[in-house]
């Protein structure tokens, strides 16, 4: 007996949820048609006087000379021209000794489930009452009953109630489904992959933005050659950003100092730079501004393994590093505070604050940490 029995309770404890939120759903539909029929009966019961009144008197005024002359022929065309109204389900005449006189319709005094009333308005004829009229009226004619609201509406009902609950189970089952475990000792198998510190380096052609393509592409095509010898001798890569400049990438490593042989690659790659600057100035290949060509930003970002180099600068952090870059004075480098924190000994750079409040609003994915001025006296280049 107990076979049959446990499929069911796990399936009753698993859904323990769905049956809540179904018997929520429940109450809830239970109050609103309860709050909604209260409503809609006091309106109704409202509607209904004010409609069997206003008939009563109007009926009364009109059958006032004909039931003081008991006349039934023109009672019973006033009567019948009132019951041919929808809301009217019978009229009814009576002398002032109560005796019914004209009585057309469903009967004042046998009523019916659907009619209510009657509405009884007095006949006077010079102050006299002569008799008086009743008016029954068709409840149906003033809204529709809570019986035929749910019979219309219990399909949508129903569809609520199973995607409601259906959504609450599954949310359910996604929440608490159990996580992979490890085979030797249990512990959480962590489905994070691990991440690598990689240092990012952009020069930023920036202040050749206003020309041609063909004036800018001798400049990068240079600059890339050069940026690729600065980062062959550090185990770095590079890569073209396209209508912007250059990335370069070198990972962290185990080196304890390789922050700073980052920082020195940085500073070797302006001096190459601003040498290729001065030497295409005394060249007449292309027209040149006399201010530096580039703007330099370095920053650490933590990415996955083996990324390509492109994606890497798609990334947040490789736009932020992008757009800092382009907010540096000309011809300088700007440190990020990641990567100025990798720094074994940060005093063997000479910084000089970097105050620009549009870096503050546009980078939350770097923070600028200052401007590289240069080394101090007594600190080695960093090269290998």
């Amino acid at each position: 007996m107990d076979a049959p029995v446990r499929p069911v309770r796990r399936f009753v404890v698993a859904s323990a949820p769905a049956w809540l939120t179904c018997i929520g759903y429940l109450a809830a539909f239970a109050v609103a048609a309860a709050t909604w029929s209260v409503i809609h009966a006091e309106r109704k019961a409202a509607a209904m006087a004010r409609f069997g009144e206003t008939a009563a008197v109007e009926l009364a005024f009109l059958a006032a000379e004909p039931l003081l002359r008991q006349d039934r022929i023109r009672l019973s065309l006033l009567a019948g021209r009132m019951v041919d109204r929808p809301e009217v389900g019978g009229i009814a005449i009576h002398t002032v000794d109560q005796q019914p006189l004209v009585v057309v319709g469903a009967s004042a005094r046998r009523g019916a489930d659907q009619l209510l009333g009657p509405y009884i308005e007095p006949v006077t004829v010079d102050h006299t009452v002569v008799g008086d009229v009743r008016v029954i009226l068709h409840a149906d004619s003033f809204g529709v009953s809570a019986q035929q609201l749910l019979a219309a509406a219990w399909p949508y009902w129903l569809a609520g109630l199973v995607l409601v609950a259906g959504v609450v189970q599954c949310g359910w089952m996604l929440a608490t489904r159990p996580r992979r475990r490890g085979k030797s000792n249990g512990a959480t198998v962590a489905e994070s992959v691990p991440h690598t510190t990689t240092y990012l380096l952009v020069a930023n052609l920036f202040a050749r933005h206003g020309t041609a393509a063909d004036q800018r592409e001798p400049i990068l095509r240079d600059g890339l050659a050069i940026a690729e010898q600065v980062a062959a001798g550090r185990n770095g890569a590079v890569a073209e950003l396209p209508g912007t400049g250059l990335l370069l990438a070198f990972d962290a490593g185990e080196q304890s100092d390789r922050a700073f042989e980052v920082v020195c690659a940085a500073l070797e790659l302006r001096q190459r730079l601003a040498t290729q600057q001065a030497e295409q100035a005394e060249s007449d290949e292309v027209p040149i501004d006399a201010r530096p060509w580039f703007r330099y930003c370095l920053d650490a970002t933590t990415n996955a393994p083996n990324i390509q180099l492109q994606a890497l600068g798609a990334q947040p952090q490789g736009r932020a590093v992008v757009l800092l870059s382009s907010l540096a004075p000309d011809g300088e480098i700007i440190v990020c505070e990641r990567a100025y924190a990798q720094l074994a000994a940060p005093e063997r750079l000479l910084l000089d604050d970097f105050d620009n409040p549009a870096a503050a609003a546009l980078t939350a994915d770097a923070a600028p940490q200052g401007i590289v001025r240069g080394l101090a006296e007594a600190a080695p280049n960093g090269d290998s």
